[in-house]
């Protein structure tokens, strides 16, 4: 009973002193601030825990049944004693109708007074309990509810019905501050139009969820309790507001009124919503955290999707390349071959010769086509000459076997890229240079390689015959198509831009853009 405290509302000092002698002794701790007023009562009550209050039923400048009423509204666990000394039958039932647990009648006993303040203080913990209960009920079904919820949206539509339902508010609106903490926007509302969901809000216009999520204090403002009259004003309009915190940081926060409601918030409904509060922050932070795990896991089956994809696609070209161009030579030549043996048995020497002289020419050729086909499933130069050296190699050979002029530039200061940059760079690259021989027709090709702080670009531009880009997207067989969503993949896997400019009979120009890591 050591932490139990009792206040005494009644200007009779002798039995203030009987009152403070007996409970004391007790183990009570008794309470007797200076009150003349109901206002004085109530700040009183609000600012100071307070388990017991005794107070008589008849007090010059003070109404003590709206006492009662109010003392019951802002500490709703509070057991509350009358003093009574001949007092109409009528306020006593108003009394114990607003709230009132018990009745001492003037003379009373020390006992009498023991006894009752005990038995009051029983009744006051079973009603708590009572209030604990009815408060661990929604919570349990919130968080049952909330654990195996990982939509955002969902969560924050139960929380705010939830809030709705237990505190009896006319309106509630949870608020999100937006990513640059500028603007709050409303996630989900109760008892406001349903367009409000959506909306941004200048922080600046609502200096209550504001000074809430500055503080990460809640606020509860009590419209009827500022009226001293005793009834509330028609525009009277009682506000709780709570902050929704993660690891100490206010995210934002959810904000109940009611307007012109016979009572307001009490203290147990700022507990609940605070304890709401909480919960849903984690629900909210688990959601976001499965949803940005959803959203790489996604990115990482998409990758994957693009890298067997590539390769089924590099497949489908080098099948392409040596069906159509090494496999019909080798044809070739075998035929030339065959028909010089046929020859030959014909002592037909000089029409041999020339046979023999074709399917020779058409080997070498083949040789040559086989060996680039090498190069680009392994580009050993790249290993052993680095970026700039593979590409001046490869330039050269394109320059020496098309008869199509290309230059080659290099901007900026070298820097050491990554292999797999590298590797895209010089790939790209040689896909683009084979597209200008196969399709371009084209007189003259530019390569730039340029090294920026935070980005390489490589250029290739040529004076062709270009194409139509939505033509060849649209059409999946056409020439070039593959070998362009093959570079374009490429690029964006590591994180790159990818951009093709062209146009019937004025060239073709494509960039890519890589980033690179800060040295």
């Amino acid at each position: 009973m050591v932490n139990d405290k009792v206040l005494v509302i009644d200007f009779d000092s002798i039995t203030k002193h009987i009152i403070r002698d007996t409970l004391s002794k007790e183990g009570y701790s008794v309470l007797n601030p200076h009150i003349d007023s109901l206002q004085d009562a109530l700040s009183y009550l609000q600012k100071k825990e307070v388990d017991i209050l005794i107070i008589n039923l008849t007090l010059p400048e003070i109404d003590s049944i709206d006492l009662i009423k109010r003392a019951r509204f802002v500490r709703p666990g509070i057991g509350i004693i009358v003093l009574s000394q001949g007092d109409s039958r009528d306020i006593i039932i108003s009394a114990f109708q607003e709230g009132a647990h018990s009745i001492l009648e003037k003379p009373f006993s020390p006992e009498d007074l023991a006894r009752i303040v005990d038995e009051v203080l029983e009744k006051g913990r079973l009603s708590k309990e009572n209030i604990r209960l009815r408060t661990l009920l929604p919570l349990y079904e919130l968080t049952d509810s909330l654990v195996s919820e990982l939509s955002a949206e969902k969560i924050f539509d139960q929380v705010v019905r939830l809030v709705y339902m237990e505190t009896k508010a006319n309106k509630v609106s949870l608020l999100l501050l937006d990513d640059g903490a500028a603007k709050l926007v409303v996630k989900a509302c109760v008892g406001m139009p349903k367009d409000q969901v959506g909306n941004s809000i200048e922080i600046s216009d609502d200096s209550i969820v504001w000074s809430v999520i500055q503080t990460g204090r809640p606020i509860l403002l009590d419209g009827e309790l500022k009226n001293s009259a005793g009834a509330a004003d028609p525009g009277s309009v009682a506000t709780l507001c709570v902050p929704l915190s993660i690891k100490g940081k206010a995210i934002g926060a959810i904000h109940c009124s009611k307007i012109n409601a016979r009572s307001g918030f009490s203290e147990s409904d700022q507990e609940l919503l605070s304890i709401i509060a909480g919960q849903a922050t984690i629900a909210i932070e688990n959601a976001r955290l499965f949803n940005s795990v959803r959203g790489h896991q996604l990115k990482l089956e998409a990758s994957l999707i693009k890298v067997l994809t590539a390769q089924e696609d590099e497949r489908s070209r080098i099948s392409a390349e040596l069906h159509d161009g090494l496999a019909q030579w080798l044809v070739s030549a075998s035929y030339s071959m065959q028909t010089g043996a046929e020859q030959m048995t014909s002592s037909k020497f000089e029409e041999a010769r020339g046979e023999l002289a074709r399917a020779n020419d058409i080997v070498s050729q083949s040789v040559k086509e086989l060996r680039r086909v090498i190069l680009d499933l392994h580009p050993i130069a790249l290993a052993e000459l680095g970026l700039l050296g593979a590409l001046k190699q490869s330039i050269d050979y394109f320059n020496r076997e098309n008869g199509v002029r290309c230059d080659f530039k290099v901007i900026g200061g070298s820097q050491s890229l990554s292999f797999i940059n590298d590797v895209t760079i010089y790939r790209v690259a040689l896909e683009a240079l084979n597209n200008v021989r196969k399709h371009a027709g084209a007189h003259h090709v530019t390569v730039v390689l340029e090294y920026n702080d935070d980005h390489v670009a490589v250029s290739i531009e040529d004076d062709g015959i270009g194409f139509d880009v939505n033509a060849i997207k649209e059409n999946t067989g056409a020439h070039g198509n593959l070998g362009l969503v093959t570079m374009k993949e490429r690029t964006e896997m590591i994180g790159g831009n990818f951009e093709v400019n062209t146009r019937p009979g004025q060239g073709t120009s494509i960039l890519m853009r890589l980033p690179v890591a800060a040295q």
